[in-house]
């Protein structure tokens, strides 16, 4: 059993899916040295929360996607690393225009979910195929009070492990403009669907953490 694993919680609206291509490239370079795993959030299928190995000599790295971002703050504690591609812990202290962005969906998601999901897809740059007969609405749209109503900013500092926030030139669902300077390290050219898209690149940011923090 390898002592070191990376695990992966993908965003809002996605599903585990939303990794493989990344996924496939990790596995070829670096699949013999860390076990790599995937959280399902539930959005569309059963929820899948792998357990996580604390014990003595093991090692937990985090890779998030937006709302992943969240969904980890609020339920897993500790961790050896974490990789953070396009979330934030709160949208309190930012400029509201996020925050409405955030409001708005919500108000039309309870009107009509497909339409939501469909223009969140096309402002994310990504051409993802929903299932549509098993999208859990119910739980997308307490998914999104989360994002708009709490501060997870408190837990965010908790954790002294090594982080990384990574965000998007062009990223039309969280823009740089509207965050903080100090909540961003590295800015790079792509949008929300950054890992998704750019798994290449997506793979060298997560190989030069690894390598940085002495993990490779």
């Amino acid at each position: 059993m390898k002592n070191k694993k990376l695990y992966f919680i993908h965003g809002w609206g996605f599903d585990s899916k939303f990794w493989k291509p990344l996924l496939k490239i990790l596995n070829s370079e670096i699949g013999d040295r860390f076990e790599i795993i995937t959280f399902d959030l539930g959005f569309y299928y059963n929820p899948h929360y792998p357990s996580i190995n604390k014990s003595q000599g093991k090692k937990n790295f985090f890779i998030t996607h937006s709302f992943g971002y969240n969904w980890l703050l609020k339920n897993i504690n500790s961790f050896d690393g974490l990789i953070n591609f396009c979330g934030s812990a709160n949208y309190f202290s930012k400029k509201n225009n996020i925050r409405k962005s955030i409001n708005k969906m919500i108000k039309m998601f309870e009107l009509d979910p497909s339409y939501v999901l469909n223009d969140f897809f096309k402002n994310s740059g990504v051409e993802f195929q929903k299932p549509n007969k098993s999208i859990n609405n119910k739980l997308l749209i307490e998914s999104l009070h989360i994002l708009r109503d709490e501060d997870l900013t408190k837990i965010e500092y908790k954790n002294e492990a090594p982080q990384q926030n990574i965000f998007c030139k062009d990223d039309k669902i969280i823009k740089i403009k509207d965050l903080d300077k100090l909540d961003v390290d590295l800015v790079v050219d792509g949008d929300h669907g950054f890992p998704y898209k750019l798994p290449v690149k997506a793979k060298n940011i997560i190989l030069n953490f690894l390598k940085l923090n002495n993990e490779l």
